[in-house]
């Protein structure tokens, strides 16, 4: 408590006052000039009053926030609360208590930078950053600009499902931390998405300049992480825009704009920045309508497969099809996987597409039996990143017991990029827990990847497709000849079945007829067809064993 006696022209500070300030009760003199010597130099302008000043407040109780000088030299936070005594025109008395909120204080202010900063990274989080955006753009000279980097990380959704949260933690808090040690200085650097963030900088430099410097940045952030005796490797992709005005919204279209050109820098490959550009705008509008489609779509199941034919040359055989999916589009029609899988994927709907696909081709099978092709199999595509998922074997065994249809009678094709050494547990565990339930296993695209030819043996495949572009014209190219004969003869050895897709010529057929390949896909067979044209294709092809051999 305090008491200050203008009349008399004395102070009262009572013991616990002392204390709060770290002396002896009455170790200082108790007079005014105590309490103006310990308050801060800052604060003193503003608190110490005349009595004239005091009478002309405003109110009996005034409060104020100050600072006083602990007798260790720390400063205290003091809250003051203080009656204002009149009379007769001037002030008598000024009484009250002063409390100490220094730890009040540092707790909101604690809480404060809690709120506004990313638990993960230690960076500030989107929370607050508008406004700490129109601070930015307020500090431009004449020239500046405010130039705003979206960056994303990419293959980071890859780390997460291969080598778990701990992991991508590690990468999201070695990738801020590089962003704050960066050689070029950052006026803001936020996370503002689980795997993005934005960084501002104040700049008079050109737009190449400001590209160079995003690249800059994909360099540092795409460096090896080592976390439990591997090499993590992420890169990043960067969308820039620029704040050229102190206006809240043109502040956040710019942050819009920067969005938009991270989409599409992601979209024509990793690792690229790209500067926003207004046409981008439309398209970007254009993807957020498509998404909701495809999400509606899969509500009512316009997603359905096409089935592409698949025959033995040697039996004229259907032992086959490949389940492609289609989209039944209300007013643009039947859409091919090109026309939205990439949609569909940054809208993380794919999976969900892919399950559909999946139940329906599972249904399909008593039907296309009872077509004329009873032993016919489905081949399935799955994703490399969706093979890493520790609930595909479940769900596959489940939909295929729920649908009645053997696993034997389904395909799952991989890709040939799967097979690779850096393969992961859960995909080589899925790879053969697929097989022990009884599934097929084939390889799609083979012979454009990069696949050790030894990893063959080591996984349950049943059968290798060769890839089109290794088929296309293989009667007229020497080299194509030399590779498609070793494909064949490598499968022959490994007693690997061995399948040409996209065959569209006789003579194709022809000359891997020869090397001994008897299994074919493609447009010359059947183009993909709906559940619905599939009786007809199959009693034409059923009805005419030599077609085949005529036609060659």
């Amino acid at each position: 408590m305090f008491d200050l006696d203008y009349t008399l022209e004395k102070a009262f500070f009572s013991p616990r006052w002392f204390r709060m300030l770290g002396y002896k009760p009455n170790a200082l003199p108790q007079n005014l000039g105590t309490f103006a010597k310990l308050l801060h130099p800052e604060d003193a302008v503003r608190v110490l009053k005349t009595p004239k000043e005091l009478f002309l407040l405003p109110g009996e109780v005034v409060e104020e926030e100050f600072r006083m000088q602990h007798k260790d030299g720390h400063w205290v936070t003091i809250l003051s609360r203080a009656a204002i005594l009149r009379r007769a025109g001037k002030v008598e008395r000024v009484v009250g208590t002063h409390v100490d909120i220094s730890e009040l204080k540092r707790q909101q202010s604690e809480l404060e930078r809690a709120a506004h900063t990313d638990d993960l990274t230690g960076l500030r989080n989107r929370r607050g950053l508008s406004k700490a955006l129109l601070n930015q753009a307020k500090s431009m000279g004449r020239g500046e600009r405010v130039a705003l980097f979206h960056l994303d990380l990419d293959r980071f959704k890859s780390i997460n499902d291969t080598n778990g949260h701990e992991a991508g933690d590690h990468v999201l808090r070695t990738s801020a931390d590089r962003l704050n040690a960066s050689l070029t200085f950052f006026d803001i650097i936020a996370r503002v998405g689980g795997d993005e963030f934005l960084l501002a900088k104040t700049t008079s430099a050109s737009d190449a300049d400001v590209l160079d410097t995003a690249s800059q940045i994909v360099e540092q952030i795409s460096r090896p992480i080592p976390y439990a005796g591997k090499q993590l490797r992420v890169g990043a992709s960067i969308g820039i825009a620029f704040v050229r005005s102190v206006d809240t919204d043109e502040i956040e279209q710019a942050t819009a704009n920067a969005d938009i050109a991270l989409y599409t820098s992601k979209s024509v490959g990793r690792g690229r920045c790209i500067l926003f550009e207004p046409g981008m705008r439309a398209a970007a509008v254009r993807t957020v309508e498509l998404s909701s489609e495809i999400r509606e779509g899969l509500e009512l199941k316009e997603f359905k497969p096409f089935f592409q034919p698949q025959i033995d040359i040697h039996t004229n055989e259907i032992i086959g099809f490949e389940a492609l999916a289609r989209w039944y589009h209300p007013t643009r029609g039947v859409l091919s996987a090109a026309d939205f899988v990439s949609f569909a994927e940054d809208a993380f709907l794919l999976e969900a597409i892919d399950d559909q696909i999946f139940e329906q081709a599972c249904e399909a099978v008593p039907e296309i039996s009872a077509m004329g092709a009873a032993t016919a199999t489905i081949s399935v595509n799955v994703s490399t990143a969706r093979l890493s998922s520790t609930k595909l074997v479940e769900k596959l065994v489940e939909t295929a017991r729920r649908t009645q249809v053997g696993p034997g009678r389904i395909c799952i094709e991989i890709l040939e990029s799967t097979l690779l050494s850096e393969r992961t547990t859960n995909i080589t565990r899925n790879i053969a827990d697929l097989a022990a339930a009884g599934f097929r296993l084939e390889l799609d695209d083979f012979g454009t990847g990069h696949t050790a030819i030894a990893s063959l043996r080591n996984f349950p495949v049943s059968r290798i497709k060769i890839d089109r572009s290794l088929i296309s014209g293989v009667q007229r190219d020497p080299k194509l000849q030399a590779i498609a004969s070793a494909i064949v003869d490598l499968g022959s050895k490994l007693d690997i079945e061995v399948l040409a897709e996209g065959v569209e010529t006789w003579a194709e057929i022809g000359f891997l007829e020869a090397l001994g390949c008897s299994q074919f896909q493609g447009f010359l067979i059947a183009p993909p067809l709906s559940l619905e044209e599939l009786p007809t294709w199959i009693e034409s092809w059923n009805g005419n064993p030599g077609f085949l051999a005529r036609a060659v």
